[in-house]
């Protein structure tokens, strides 16, 4: 079998692409008569080959065939100076699943945000959704800290901010300014 390559998305990869983003989407329930409009496939496809866009997609191949996707994208906040990085979608092939592509996918997004300067990557995920919580918590790449933590000392490479299990985050300010609802989701920061 060959090796396992995470590269960004190329022009050629739509056909391979678009059933995984199918996939993704059915997962969530947007399929059939919930199904995202064609427009907003198409649009989302060529955003991530415009030089002007913020919005990037990965994906991992293996003997030509693409088993996974990561979409991210760069975002400013009003309350740091370096950029967001945000993974909007993570999906791997049901076939591929277990065999280290969404681990692939995630370290390789890490690795991007890094080199762009991002000091936070963090993502949405339904709080039903155990096994995506569990590849992300296992995919970092240095010791994470608890998702309680309220030290003042900077945080670790990789640290929870709010996983929805505490009142506070790690960076000090309730869930309820940071998300408008109860926080079900993970944000890792990256320290310098």
């Amino acid at each position: 079998m060959a090796e396992l390559i995470v590269r960004a998305v190329r022009p050629d990869d739509y056909d391979q692409w678009l059933p995984l983003w199918d996939g993704y989407n059915a997962f969530y329930e947007r399929s059939g008569p919930t199904a995202l409009a064609p427009e907003i496939t198409r649009i989302t496809w060529q955003r991530f080959f415009d030089e002007s866009e913020p919005m990037h997609a990965l994906v991992a191949e293996q003997d030509g065939r693409l088993l996974g996707l990561a979409h991210y994208l760069f975002h400013r906040s009003t309350i740091s100076v370096e950029l967001n990085c945000y993974l909007n979608d993570l999906f791997t092939s049901a076939d591929a699943r277990g065999k280290g592509v969404g681990r692939a996918l995630l370290l390789d997004f890490y690795d991007r945000a890094r080199s762009a300067g991002s000091s936070r990557v963090y993502w949405l995920t339904h709080e039903t959704n155990a096994t995506a919580r569990v590849l992300y918590d296992k995919s970092l790449p240095t010791a994470a800290s608890s998702s309680t933590a309220r030290s003042s000392k900077p945080p670790p490479a990789f640290s929870r901010a709010c996983a929805g299990r505490s009142a506070r985050c790690a960076c000090r300010r309730p869930p309820a300014r940071l998300w408008p609802s109860r926080c079900p989701r993970a944000a890792r920061r990256i320290s310098r």
